[in-house]
This record gives structure tokens, sequence and C-alpha cells, in this order.
């Protein structure tokens, strides 16, 4: 069994005594007591309050976890960082702020409360590899989560609320993968909102491809899982290869509830379009111009007129049986 000390000080040990150096905690044996009450955390963890996250990222090894604390962190930014062995940041409930991850690598991201801000994005991730990011809140911004010319980026279990655009954008980006994640409760005004939306850009970073989207949810006023195809100027964006789009869920408002165009050797299976009674438009799955793909399984609901037709139908049978 390991042993374990409380201190308030780093303590390193030197033979038979010990020099205090004030500036952490550190624990005899494999493990140690964290920051936040009555949890344990490995002998590899830091904790960085507000004040000294900076530093903190700048000198942490292979593998090491950095825990934050519930409080606002502001921006917080990893920029230019390999990783062989990734670093965890792992926040907690209370923890807030926005975090940009640039030409890095290796970097999980666990937990806390991103966004509340009134321009840019809650998370972004840019020029980067190796990211995995779980079980994060996403709240109260323009957009949740912006990967861009990013490969080998995944997100689960991401609950996205009160975006003002979009909730999670993947642009010219490659192996990314999405599951287990939500959005509702969107406030978009005129804006053209979608909860997951692929784009790729033939001349700053190229083909969006290798990209799954797996158990998602969207409910409210926006459009589902989208990946959509310009031509601009006379330029095409070329489109997407290999996408899965599976097992997706969406109520809402606009007609996309799932829209792929222009996909190669892609799988559209399995996901659920729910029109709400007072929706003005049809919410359904499509893939326009999919090339050797997989479309089956999908269920469009029924159009709004039916369901009206068949509210009034229930409610007068309803009155006939009280008379």
């Amino acid at each position: 069994m390991a042993t374990r000390f409380r201190y308030r000080t780093t303590m390193i040990l030197a033979g038979a005594g010990a020099v205090a150096l004030g500036i952490g905690v550190l624990a005899l044996g494999t493990e140690r007591v964290s920051a936040v009450p009555g949890r344990l955390v490995s002998a590899a963890a830091s904790f960085a309050a507000p004040t000294t996250i900076e530093q903190v990222i700048a000198r942490a090894k292979d593998g090491e976890v950095i825990e934050l604390e519930a409080k606002d962190y502001g921006e917080i930014l990893i920029k230019g960082h390999t990783w062989a062995k990734p670093v965890t940041i792992r926040a907690q409930p209370g923890t807030h702020g926005t975090l940009k991850i640039v030409k890095s690598q290796g970097v999980n991201v666990t937990g806390g409360d991103f966004g509340h801000i009134e321009k840019g994005y809650a998370m972004h991730v840019h020029l980067s590899k190796n990211v995995n990011i779980s079980d994060v809140s996403l709240t109260a911004a323009p957009r949740g989560l912006v990967i861009s010319r990013s490969q080998n980026v995944s997100v689960s279990k991401a609950r996205i609320t009160e975006m003002r655009i979009d909730g999670i954008n993947v642009a010219a980006s490659q192996h990314v993968t999405i599951v287990d994640s939500s959005c509702a409760r969107f406030n978009t005004g005129k804006a053209h909102p979608d909860c997951i939306q692929l784009w790729s850009d033939p001349k700053r970073g190229g083909t969006t491809k290798d990209v799954t989207l797996l158990r998602n949810r969207s409910d409210g006023n926006m459009q589902g899982f989208t990946a959509f195809n310009h031509v601009r100027d006379g330029v095409d964006d070329g489109g997407f290869d290999r996408l899965v789009f599976r097992d997706n869920w969406v109520t809402g408002y606009y007609p996309n509830g799932v829209a792929v165009y222009d996909c190669r050797n892609c799988d559209i299976s399995n996901n659920t379009a729910v029109t709400p009674p007072d929706a003005k438009w049809h919410v359904i799955v499509r893939a326009i111009r999919c090339t050797d793909c997989t479309v089956e399984g999908n269920v469009n609901g029924k159009r709004p007129s039916e369901l009206r037709k068949a509210s009034v139908e229930v409610e007068n049978t309803s009155a006939s049986e009280t008379r």
C-alpha cells in the first residue's frame, strides 16, 4: 500500500532529511493528495492556479497531469508544444475560461466549463495533432469548438449549450472523431446555426476527411450535423472523403437535420430526424451527390402538417369523449 502524506509545501527527500520549497504538493509513494478535496492523483500531477498556468504548461513533461482549480482562468494558451506522451489538462466543473491549442501535439483535456464570452471560441484547436477532449461543457459563446487544419482530434461527451452560431466546426481537418456529444438551447438570433458543421478549404488545409460523428444529439433551433460543399469564385471546396455519420439524433426547426454533400466513400446510416409540431420545415436526413456511399437505415419523422393534423384529431377525440 502506498504511503500518503499531506503537505502544504513540496517536500523533496534528500537522504534522511527533507527540504520544504513551498511550491506545491508532493507525496511519498505512488499517490498524493489533490487540491480538490477527496481526490487522489498520480505523482506526476501538477497544480496550476490562474496566475501560474502559463508557467506550468511551459515546463510540463511527457505524460504530466495538470490540475486546474474551480476558478476563472481567462484564456489558456498551449502553443508550440510537442509531448510524445500526452499531457492532460484536468479541469473541475467550476473551472472557467477559454482554451486555445495552436501548433501543438499530445494534449488531453477533460472536464471544465469553457466559454461565457461575447466574441471568439470557447475552444480552438488549430494546426495541431493528437488532441483529445472529453467531458467538457461549452457554454455561451459564438462558437463552442473550432477544429481547423488539425489531425487526430477526438471529442467525447461534450455538452454544448447557449451558442450563438455553431457548436463544433471541423474545417480542413483529418482524422477527427466526435462521439456522445450534444447541442441544446442555442441563442442564434439571425445567425445560421449548426450543431456540428464540416467544410473543406483547398487553399488552407485541404479536404476534410476521415471524420466520424457517432451517437451525437442536436436539440433545438439549429441544423444538426452537416457537411456542405461550395464553389467559391470558380474554385470547388473539394467535397469530403470517408465521412461516417451514424446513430445521430436531431430534433430541430431547420430542414437539414443531417446533410452531407459531395462525399466520397462515406457512411450516412441509422440517423434519426424529428420535426416538432410547431416547426415550419420538415427535418430530414439527406446525402447529395454522394459517390460510393452507404446511406441506409435513416429515419425522417412526419411532416409538420401531418403532426399538426394528428394533434387536432387527438384534441377533437378528447373533446368528444368529455361530452
